[in-house]
């Protein structure tokens, strides 16, 4: 029989839409990217053996925590427009706002308005 899994918490501020937002984009980091298939590598086997020995160590998300990752980028952010999208996802992956700016040829402040407005809308539309 399975098991019935627990609702996701229930949003009751924009700071909650944030939080969602920003461990939907730690979980996703914690995947590793899509590698091609049979490249043969040059490098040595003491090469390969420093590089596993100083790989992180990071703990697997739980099914709950994929679903609920799952829940803000497959339901919540297509709430949104597509350049609104980007914005939120590459701030709360962790970019810059200067980047952000600059890859928007906007000003920081106007990059944080259309954030704060995009998160506005997306509480207004989940509540």
């Amino acid at each position: 029989m399975l098991k019935r899994r627990k609702k996701m918490e229930a949003i009751t501020s924009i700071q909650d839409v944030r939080n969602q937002i920003i461990k939907a984009c730690e979980i996703y980091k914690l995947y590793p990217a899509p590698q091609p298939a049979n490249i043969h590598s040059s490098l040595r086997y003491q090469d390969i053996e420093q590089q596993s020995q100083s790989d992180k160590i990071y703990f697997r998300p739980t099914p709950e925590e994929v679903d609920d990752a799952d829940t803000v980028q497959f339901e919540w952010l297509p709430l949104l427009s597509i350049q609104e999208r980007q914005l939120l996802w590459k701030r709360y992956s962790g970019m810059g706002w200067k980047r952000l700016a600059g890859e928007a040829k906007v000003c920081e402040r106007t990059v944080r308005n259309y954030i704060n407005k995009a998160l506005e809308k997306l509480y207004r539309k989940l509540r």
